[in-house]
């Protein structure tokens, strides 16, 4: 079974209840899709740490991405707060090299699969 996050914007999460990002999850769509007969378990749901602060020097973050890890977290869904479907996050490209500069892999939840 694949162990799957999702990640969104902090800021973002202070309105939002993840209802969209979870319910890609649970039915299997956008970057959740294509992946057969393979089970997926949704490990975490995290934030980023704020658009102040840069994830590559932000210890947090850094801590963050090791409990990522040690629960046995594979692959990150960015959700599309960060990505930019939904508003533009000065961070984003810090985020999205920070989750793959720790080996995991990053998916774009707005994109399909």
């Amino acid at each position: 079974m694949d162990a799957v996050a999702i990640l969104s914007c902090r800021e973002a999460a202070e309105t939002c209840g993840g209802v969209d990002c979870l319910g890609f999850f649970h039915r299997r769509e956008r970057s959740f899709s294509g992946r057969g007969d393979r089970e997926m378990r949704l490990a975490a749901f995290a934030t980023c740490n704020g658009c102040e602060r840069d994830p590559a020097s932000d210890e947090a973050f850094q801590k963050k991405l090791d409990k990522l890890s040690g629960a046995g977290v594979e692959e990150v869904h960015v959700a599309a707060c960060v990505t930019g479907e939904k508003r533009a996050c000065p961070r984003k490209e810090a985020i999205l090299t920070a989750l793959s500069a720790r080996g995991l892999r990053v998916c774009l939840l707005e994109e399909r699969a």
